[in-house]
């Protein structure tokens, strides 16, 4: 019982340090005790979140449009990188993470002109409701 309990303890250890047997960073899969215990964050927590960086990276990109002949940045790396005009959109080195460590989507028709950005809630995917509901905000253009 006593080597058992060693054990067990040792491999938690390692499992902390090395990242779990599933995913190997403990960020992301949620699929095992680790990760599950470091992912415990409350639905709340995590919209609130979504909500701020999604209004924060709207924002960039409206800028983006409006310094670049009303075309939207074809990737969110660009907010990040000085443009052409000497630009800098984003005011931070990196794009934000949503709560659970994957970055926020982002699409654009094919003229560059209307975009989307979205949180898919806890799951990751389309769709869902509660924590696993998806928010997002988009810009349309009027055409005015």
């Amino acid at each position: 019982m006593r080597a058992a309990t060693t054990f067990l303890a040792v491999a938690l250890l390692v499992s902390s340090l090395t990242g779990c047997q599933n995913c190997h960073n403990c960020h992301n899969c949620h699929n095992c005790q680790p990760c599950a215990s470091r992912s415990a964050i409350r639905a709340a927590d995590a919209l609130s979140k979504a909500q701020q960086d999604l209004a924060a990276i709207g924002s960039a990109v409206s800028h983006f449009q409006r310094n670049n002949g009303g075309e939207s940045p074809s990737d969110l790396q660009l907010l990040i990188q000085v443009d052409e005009h000497g630009k800098h959109y984003f005011g931070k080195a990196e794009l934000p993470l949503d709560a659970y460590g994957r970055a926020y989507g982002y699409s654009q028709d094919d003229q560059g002109q209307t975009w989307e950005l979205c949180f898919l809630g806890k799951d990751g995917a389309r769709g869902g409701e509660g924590a696993d509901a998806d928010i997002g905000i988009s810009q349309i253009e009027s055409g005015n």
